[in-house]
């Protein structure tokens, strides 16, 4: 039967509207912002959008994530133009928000990134290829850890990595044992202070958007150094000296004649007692004893890291 001859055939304007449409059909309506205050630049690259009359909608093109990205906002219109403000600033500067993807990325595919970058790394000469190697040694302990049952259940993406992820990577460590072909078995194992540091330098090149930019902004890196032992000076610094000459004296007259060649050039003069051993009579003057490096005579570490750098004693 023809449907223009069909009496009972309903026209568009009789159709019922859809219950949902009728419903919340305004309430999830999104209605962009196109005309602001005077005296505010609107973003060039994220749109705002209203909501319900109780929150904002940020959205933009990410270049990195190669689609649009949208983040919701509670609050007022304020504090929607700060935030997109700072997601268009990102955007133009790094062509990445820093977020969408990133709680995708699992342990594993942050590893296998970073070692890659690690690998160009090294083809650049920025780093020695030895260097990739043992990286890449310590985090098969931290990829190890991460097939547990526990950390994959808790922590299936890298993003959730916090504090007690980090409780849970070093007892696993100290609990941990490698070797079992030699005739000793398999023995404790030693370097989680490494381990530890490599998983700390992988989480901050993903997070860095410089680097890898795997993390959001959000995201705080657990393995950071904060609170810890440290390097920094404790106590007063104008105070008396912990050794004082009397006790320099006293520990003089207690060496022995092996002793004293070791801690008289020490105290005297800074020096360990094989760096005297390489001084030439042009490097004493009337004021001033001078411990030059000579990178033709250099042997051993030592001699390696101080071959751009020379010590003046008076």
């Amino acid at each position: 039967m023809d449907d223009h001859a069909n009496p009972l055939r309903m026209t568009p304007a009789d159709e019922p509207a859809s219950g949902w449409a009728d419903r919340y059909g305004q309430k999830h309506r999104w209605v962009r912002l196109t005309a602001f205050p005077p005296g505010i630049t609107p973003p060039r690259k994220v749109r705002v959008y209203r909501r319900a009359d109780t929150h904002y909608v940020l959205n933009w093109w990410d270049p990195a994530a190669r689609k649009n990205l949208s983040e919701r906002v509670d609050g007022d219109l304020l504090a929607a133009l700060l935030r997109a403000r700072q997601v268009d600033e990102r955007v133009t500067a790094v062509r990445s928000a820093g977020v969408g993807a990133a709680p995708r990325v699992g342990h594993a595919d942050l590893v296998a990134r970073f070692l890659a970058d690690v690998d160009r790394r090294a083809q650049a000469g920025e780093v020695a290829p030895k260097t990739a190697a043992r990286y890449r040694t310590a985090l098969d302990h931290y990829l190890a850890y991460c097939a547990t049952s526990a950390a994959a259940t808790r922590y299936p993406a890298a993003v959730r990595a916090d504090r007690d992820f980090r409780l849970g990577l070093t007892a696993f460590l100290a609990e941990r044992t490698v070797g079992g072909t030699g005739p000793g078995g398999p023995r404790p194992m030693r370097g989680q202070r490494y381990v530890l540091d490599t998983v700390r330098a992988a989480f901050a090149w993903a997070a860095d958007p410089a680097g890898g930019g795997l993390l959001p902004d959000a995201f705080r890196n657990p393995f950071l150094r904060s609170g810890g032992k440290g390097g920094g000076l404790v106590g007063d610094p104008l105070a008396a000296p912990d050794v004082t000459a009397p006790m320099a004296a006293d520990l003089v007259r207690a060496c022995d004649a092996f002793q004293l060649k070791l801690f008289v050039p020490m105290l005297l003069c800074g020096l360990r007692a094989a760096e005297p051993c390489h001084l030439l009579r042009a490097d004493l003057t009337a004021e001033w004893l001078t411990v030059p490096c000579r990178p033709a005579w250099r042997t051993g570490r030592t001699f390696r890291k101080r071959s751009r750098w020379s010590v003046a004693v008076r």
